[in-house]
């Protein structure tokens, strides 16, 4: 099995799905280079950010080809688009991209698996129910909790807030790094800091797993977390509190 990932950014993106794809298949070796694609391993291409990743797609098509990975993973955030209005500018390159490398002789016969986190992957990360505080002592953190419950409500369907200044995924950012303030630790996209430790996937599966009415969320982490499931990937860790 040989994996090629094209993930949205170059920081985040690839230390949390390097730190899932472990979890979840351990069998798997990453390879610094596509070339380097054997059996059981993968490789993490970092999509450089909207616009770049979009001149990428058909160079990752091309790579997924010549080096025959087996499945071919788009990872692309949402941001300030709906999930369906980036789902379907995404499958529109894809298919012409595939169209292109047909007609040059050079086909992709593997799966294509197109994943986008609605709005972006800090949105997955504040689907951790235990992070937020019942009543944070910090105000900035009480003022993001009274505009927007995520322990209570889907992170996914949280708009930013009106007086914000930048973007919706800019919010969520900003959002999740009082959060992770609040327990004494720190959150960039250069350092995602717990995110990528193992009770916190497993929390975020949990999330998206949820056999109680209301409660299921995070419905574009759990697209991600069913292909996984049906390609073989296993994680059975429980998810302990937070200490």
């Amino acid at each position: 099995m040989k994996f090629y990932f094209l993930v949205e950014g170059r920081r985040t993106e690839k230390k949390l799905y390097r730190a899932w794809l472990g979890y979840c298949f351990p069998h798997l070796q990453e390879v610094a280079q596509a070339a380097d694609l054997t059996t059981h391993s993968f490789f993490i291409l970092a999509g450089m950010g909207y616009p770049s990743y979009l001149q990428r797609i058909p160079d990752a098509l091309a790579d997924s080809a010549r080096y025959a990975a087996d499945h071919l993973f788009i990872c692309i955030d949402a941001e300030e688009r709906t999930y369906d209005e980036r789902k379907q500018e995404l499958h529109t390159l894809v298919d012409n991209a595939l169209r292109k490398h047909q007609a040059e002789g050079r086909p992709y016969t593997g799966q294509i698996h197109i994943i986008v986190a609605d709005c972006c992957i800090e949105t997955w990360l504040l689907g951790h129910q235990k992070l937020m505080p019942r009543q944070p002592n910090d105000e900035a953190l009480a003022k993001f909790k009274r505009f927007y419950d995520v322990s209570r409500d889907d992170p996914e369907r949280m708009d930013r807030h009106p007086g914000h200044p930048r973007g919706r995924a800019d919010f969520h950012l900003e959002y999740l790094s009082h959060v992770f303030r609040h327990h004494g630790k720190s959150y960039s996209k250069e350092r995602p800091g717990i995110a990528t430790e193992a009770s916190y996937f497993a929390a975020l599966r949990d999330r998206c797993l949820s056999p109680t009415p209301g409660h299921r969320h995070l419905a574009s982490f759990h697209v991600l977390w069913s292909t996984w499931a049906e390609l073989g990937g296993r994680f059975d860790m429980e998810a302990p509190p937070l200490s």
